[in-house]
């Protein structure tokens, strides 16, 4: 086999469907404890992390890194590269941090956006070259591969090709945005790092993390360690009370962040969502820079908020002459504030045309994709704005017809629009590039699905930063 990044894709991407890390989480450990509203299901991809960094001959490497952890529902991800965008910006001033690692999950078009260095995606070079010195180290190559493989999956696999690169680039900081929960998940080998976050708690991933939010919130408190300070948006108290039982079991000080009042001065943010989510990377990047006596000015805000690069949450592209508005919300509590937005920004204008675009299929065990899209109908009727046309797909290679046509009698019961299906993405790009020609000022909302957005920005050329 070839050692290129497409090869080692390839290779990472059979983990996928891995069956090595399957034991049952109450298997990890005997002295889970005794929590009356937990449930504790799932894979504990935590299992195997330190055998494989200790193969890698990072564990005492990781050790001196210093890492900021970050778990949460709802906005984890943007507030990494936030956290990310404000140390950047403090270091053009300061020179700290020289360099900084970011790894989040999942991506949109290719694996590299997962590992960024100093805001920039790694290249498929330095991809291929870290993956491939993992792949090896752990005997990942299906012509390496001994029986009974009790190798990384998917996750973990990216997780471990992070430090790699992240140890060899010689990072400063290292910021980790959690895969799923917190507690069990392959990122929570972190033992001690400087901070650990949460972002706004919903109930979500629940086949893994219960069906209450108090289990939820068990999951994700689960990156608190001793000696790391913590901070967490406003929760419902049910949350709340968790976060703060288990940091005081982990005799942390949990500090509740708001929202800051400067930043309704500040251009650049489409949403209160986004605004939150910042509040919180300042306070935390407060945090880590106060005890070298440093501080974080206007100036370094402002710059934080244009250069960050977080495509698919709020993003606007013009293409062809039609306005595109995409934002992977893919849960039912999420999805209104996107319509809201798009309400926003494209109401400035007379005869729009206006399509909504929505998919979400894959991995209907984890969410209801039924649900999720009837509560984009109900936010759409609130908004007052009935979309002219609204287009369902598949946003993987599925043949579902049937959840499709069920996905057009949500639509079709509540809305005066014209619906139809299209059998894939790049259809319904033709059919929207058709009504262009028709019409003027199209604005179309692209919703439900992060493999859906990630398909339009592709199919559109878009290149990631």
């Amino acid at each position: 086999m070839a050692r290129t990044f497409a090869d080692a894709v390839k290779v990472l991407r059979r983990r996928q469907s891995s069956k090595t890390t399957q034991m049952p989480i109450s298997h990890l450990s005997e002295e889970l404890p005794f929590v009356p509203h937990l449930q504790v299901q799932g894979k504990p991809h935590l299992e195997g992390m330190a055998g494989w960094l200790e193969q890698l001959g990072h564990e005492d490497a990781i050790n001196r890194l210093t890492f900021i952890h970050v778990a949460g529902s709802k906005g984890k991800g943007s507030t990494c590269a936030y956290i990310d965008s404000l140390l950047r910006a403090h270091s053009k001033r300061t020179g700290y941090p020289a360099k900084t690692g970011l790894y989040t999950s999942p991506h949109l078009i290719d694996e590299t956006e997962r590992i960024r260095i100093s805001g920039h995606p790694i290249s498929h070079d330095l991809f291929a070259k870290y993956a491939w010195e993992v792949i090896d180290a752990l005997s990942m190559n299906p012509e390496q591969m001994p029986s009974g493989d009790n190798g990384p999956g998917f996750l973990q696999s990216m997780f471990l090709i992070s430090l790699h690169a992240f140890v060899a680039e010689k990072v400063d900081v290292a910021v980790i945005e959690v895969h799923t929960g917190g507690r069990f998940c392959a990122t929570n080998f972190i033992q001690h790092p400087a901070i650990t976050a949460i972002t706004t708690l919903l109930l979500d991933h629940t086949p893994e993390l219960g069906n209450d939010i108090e289990s939820v919130t068990w999951h994700k408190a689960g990156i608190f360690k001793k000696g790391a300070s913590a901070f967490s948006t406003n929760q419902v108290p049910e949350a709340m009370k968790v976060l703060e039982d288990e940091a005081r079991k982990e005799q942390v000080n949990l500090e509740v962040v708001g929202t800051l009042d400067n930043l309704r001065n500040v251009s650049g943010f489409n949403s209160a969502v986004q605004r939150q989510n910042f509040s919180l990377a300042w306070r935390v990047c407060t945090a880590l820079l106060s005890p070298q006596r440093q501080h974080l000015n206007d100036e370094v805000i402002h710059t934080a908020v244009a250069q960050v690069d977080w495509p698919g949450r709020f993003q606007v592209l013009s293409r062809k002459g039609i306005s595109w508005y995409l934002d992977v919300a893919h849960s039912a509590p999420c999805i209104d504030e996107p319509v809201k937005w798009y309400k926003r920004s494209s109401q400035t204008r007379d005869n729009i045309t206006r399509i909504v675009m929505f998919a979400h299929i894959a991995n209907p065990r984890r969410r209801d994709g039924a649900k999720l899209l009837t509560q984009l109908v109900e936010a759409i009727q609130c908004i007052s704005i009935v979309p002219d046309y609204v287009f369902l797909t598949k946003d993987k290679t599925e043949d579902v017809p049937a959840l499709l046509e069920k996905y057009k009698a949500i639509c079709d019961g509540a809305l005066t629009s014209q619906v139809e299906i299209e059998p894939s993405v790049q259809q319904v790009l033709d059919r929207i590039e058709a009504i262009e020609q028709q019409s003027q000022n199209v604005h179309v909302l692209v919703t439900g699905s992060v493999f859906l957005v990630g398909d339009v920005l592709r199919l559109l050329d878009y290149k990631i930063n």
